[in-house]
């Protein structure tokens, strides 16, 4: 079966690439694994900021989709001190119902009269001289196997099983298990809540969460989502850790509305997001905040960023790597950059102890505005003045002061490289310079 485009995966990113795609008056099959009323079941901290719904004009969480509004997002100190805002004065954001939002989404890609197969898996890449020119799959139910042939958008998730066979050297078939963690979490039904209901708390914590982090996202009043992610090692057990670490957090825990657990990629995305005949979007990209974890927002606007791309390359008879290479340009420079800018900071925090970490953000080592600028991918440039202040309030710990201002360096560099994302013929020397920034980072930060 023949289309202009298939996409694999109907999560928030493959739903809005089916969608946009049709829109755009192109053919498009969507496929996906689970039944269609289990599109949007997965297990995630379900918080979108407002600002990916404006800007990619998507109608805001409504009704039951909603399960709450966010004032801010904060991040807290190892010992819970110290507060630091992830958010901008008077930002908002949104926790979402994940099945209802989902739902949504599915709904309206179907209303443009595409093609859909649920319960039915991608197997393998269909190639041509070199090309992706489609895919195989499975009829779960029925048990045969079929090729769909058009241009491929992998929205398949983290375990991509597309991406894990290209022969590229601009894709990256696996995640290091350092850049990945582990994740469990619950909603909970409880009698109270002792944080603010209306913020997300995210817990920076080596000795509570190696590796990851804490939160505890209120859905309601009296009820929250609350779990964990730990380094990907069979030496922590998450689902341990989570007894431990968060549990106690959840005041008169009553009854467990869901529970599970899963992998998150926390890194930059990858190096190239597309290959000859295919391109990535979501998880199966590593397109996540390696902050938090949070992959919504960031799905949403690839699944569009990837279909008007390849709506283009299709109408210039260019499905090809350099056809489609708009799409990693676009991509970088609108986000990427700021997940890699983050990924650094990600490698910092879990290099520093918790005493560290507290020193530093009770000295305002790492400001409240440093975070925020950090978050929002700004540049951080702090003046004479500041440096001179962060000197005197570190004296104690010298060598965290200096590791503290080399980070601020390289955050800073790695923005600028990525918004000069380039054109393919200079991606080698360009990569080569984002490997320099990783190995100063992860060889002189101790």
């Amino acid at each position: 079966m023949k289309y202009d485009i298939i996409v694999v995966g109907a999560g928030t990113g493959g739903a809005l690439a089916a969608k946009t795609a049709a829109k755009l008056g192109l053919h498009v099959c969507l496929l996906e694994r689970k039944p269609a009323d289990e599109v949007g079941d997965k297990v995630c901290g379900d918080a979108v900021e407002k600002r990916d719904f404006d800007a990619l004009g998507i109608a805001l969480p409504k009704g039951e989709e909603l399960a709450n509004e966010i004032k801010a997002s904060n991040l807290y100190s190892p010992d819970q001190r110290v507060c630091r805002s992830l958010s901008e004065s008077g930002s908002a954001g949104y926790i979402v119902n994940r099945i209802k939002f989902g739902q949504r989404l599915l709904k309206e890609a179907l209303d443009t009269n595409l093609e859909f197969h649920d319960r039915t898996m991608a197997l393998k890449p269909l190639f041509e001289h070199g090309a992706v020119v489609g895919v195989e799959a499975k009829d779960m139910l029925a048990g045969d196997t079929k090729e769909y042939r058009g241009l491929v958008i992998d929205a398949s998730g983290f375990h991509s099983p597309l991406r894990k066979v290209m022969n590229s050297p601009y894709i990256e078939n696996e995640c290091d298990p350092s850049d990945y963690i582990i994740c469990y979490r619950e909603i909970l039904q409880v009698g109270g809540m002792d944080w603010d209901p209306h913020c997300i708390h995210i817990f920076l914590s080596q000795q509570r969460a190696p590796g990851g982090y804490l939160w505890y996202f209120p859905e309601s009043e009296n009820k929250v989502n609350l779990g964990l992610g730990v380094y990907a090692d069979p030496k922590y057990k998450v689902k341990e850790y989570y007894q431990r670490e968060c549990l106690p957090m959840a005041q008169e825990p009553i009854e467990i509305i869901h529970q599970g657990g899963g992998v998150v990629p926390v890194r930059r995305p990858l190096w190239s997001l597309v290959e000859s005949g295919i391109m990535f979007v979501g998880d199966a990209a590593f397109q996540v905040n390696p902050l938090h974890g949070g992959g919504i927002g960031a799905s949403m606007r690839a699944g569009i960023y990837a279909a008007e791309t390849a709506a283009a390359a299709l109408e210039n008879s260019d499905p090809s790597i350099d056809g489609l290479w708009s799409y990693n340009k676009r991509y970088a420079k609108e986000q990427g950059g700021d997940f890699a800018s983050l990924d650094i900071l990600r490698i910092a925090l879990q290099r520093f102890t918790d005493d560290q970490l507290n020193f530093g953000l009770h000295r305002d080592l790492l400001s409240n505005q440093d975070i925020m600028d950090i978050a929002s991918g700004r540049v951080v440039s702090p003046t004479i003045l500041d440096v001179i202040g962060r000197a005197i309030r570190g004296a104690s710990k010298p060598a965290l002061l200096l590791n503290l201002l080399f980070v601020n360096n390289q955050i800073n560099l790695m923005k600028k490289i990525y918004k000069a994302y380039p054109d393919r013929d200079k991606f080698e020397p360009w990569k080569a310079s984002v490997l320099k920034i990783y190995k100063r980072v992860k060889r002189l930060i101790y």
